[in-house]
């Protein structure tokens, strides 16, 4: 028993060291960006529709990112909702969970997204501006000094309010590719030698 006992605390420790020596890739000062063709879904109508994505990300803190995606519809299918365009801008702080070159990360994203649609109950189309909100979640692979493997995906939730009744325009995508990444080392220099007014 105490020799059982004595052989999982070792390997506990040799976890924790392992685990204490690995450095984690992504952290202060990293900018990530990738573009990619990111099929969707339309969480209440039949609708398919096909975006160019293109993302990126700023590291201000090691566990923290400023977060921008961008999506452009290129193409639709079972269009039941007569939608002519569609356009959104995400952005929002990603908090996340390194470990080595892997890095995992979620995310709330306030936005706008761009909507040209003809209601049926107007007899031209009509573009509005409507505010939207998502919740993206992904993981980072970082296999080079400059590249990386991505997949995330994200659900929005949106209305579109041009006709006399409105419209859900809730959506879930997927988004997977390869993406460019560099240390900006000014950036981590200067976030190290900040004074510590805390000490003052």
């Amino acid at each position: 028993m105490v020799r059982r006992m004595a052989f999982c605390t070792l390997l506990m420790l040799l976890g924790f060291l392992l685990h204490a020596q690995i450095t984690n890739y992504a952290g202060t000062g990293l900018v990530r960006t990738g573009v990619t063709f990111s099929p969707s879904i339309m969480l209440f109508h039949p609708d398919i529709h096909y975006y160019i994505n293109g993302q990126s990300d700023f590291f201000f803190e090691d566990n923290i990112s400023l977060r921008a995606d961008l999506f452009f519809m290129n193409y639709q299918q079972n269009n039941e909702l007569n939608l002519k365009h569609n356009s959104l801008l995400l952005t929002g702080p990603a908090f996340h969970y390194s470990y080595g070159k892997w890095d995992s990360w979620i995310s709330i994203q306030p936005g706008l997204e761009l909507i040209k649609m003809n209601t049926f109950d107007t007899a031209h189309f009509k573009s509005t501006a409507e505010p939207v909100l998502a919740l993206s979640a992904g993981v980072n692979f970082y296999f080079s000094k400059y590249f990386h493997f991505f997949i995330n995906g994200n659900i929005n939730h949106s209305n579109y309010n041009g006709g006399e009744s409105g419209v859900n325009m809730d959506e879930a995508r997927i988004l997977a590719g390869l993406g460019f990444h560099i240390h900006y080392h000014k950036f981590a220099y200067w976030e190290n030698h900040l004074p510590d007014f805390q000490n003052k």
